[in-house]
């Protein structure tokens, strides 16, 4: 059976869903910064990858369906907001490259702990290697 011609009144429709694919990509951003408290929607970046994903979804199928330039660049549109997200969230993510700095032996020290415990490089040394990364607190 043949399927029915798309009629001028649905044309608006289609369109709108390429519209409304196109807004889910680009909330895909603000949503990520919305979870972004949140450490593992943070590293995961799932709320944004959701939304994404949906919206390319939707996007390319009013594409497929409607067979409009605009429609179709919004497809597109869609999928560059994909590649680009890909693109920040993998490539600008990673951490920068560090230099270690690397000594036979640390001077002898003594510190105390968040629960007010003395602790000694010494006695630490004792129980076997000890790695040591200072962080800069607020200044």
């Amino acid at each position: 059976m043949e399927s029915p011609r798309p009629t001028a009144s649905s044309a608006p429709r289609r369109g709108a869903r390429a519209l409304f694919a196109l807004l889910l990509c680009l909330l895909a951003l603000p949503a990520w910064y919305a979870t972004i408290d949140e450490p593992w929607m943070r590293s995961s970046g799932s709320a944004a990858w959701f939304l994404l994903g949906l919206g390319v979804a939707i996007g390319v199928s009013a594409a497929r369906i409607d067979r409009r330039a605009w429609v179709r660049l919004l497809a597109g549109l869609d999928l560059t907001a994909l590649a680009a997200f890909a693109w920040l969230f993998f490539g600008l993510a990673r951490l920068p490259a560090t230099r270690a700095a690397e000594l036979a032996q640390a001077p002898g020290f003594a510190l105390e702990s968040t629960e007010g415990r003395t602790i000694r490089l010494e006695d630490e040394l004792a129980r076997g290697p000890v790695h040591l990364v200072f962080f800069r607190g607020p200044w």
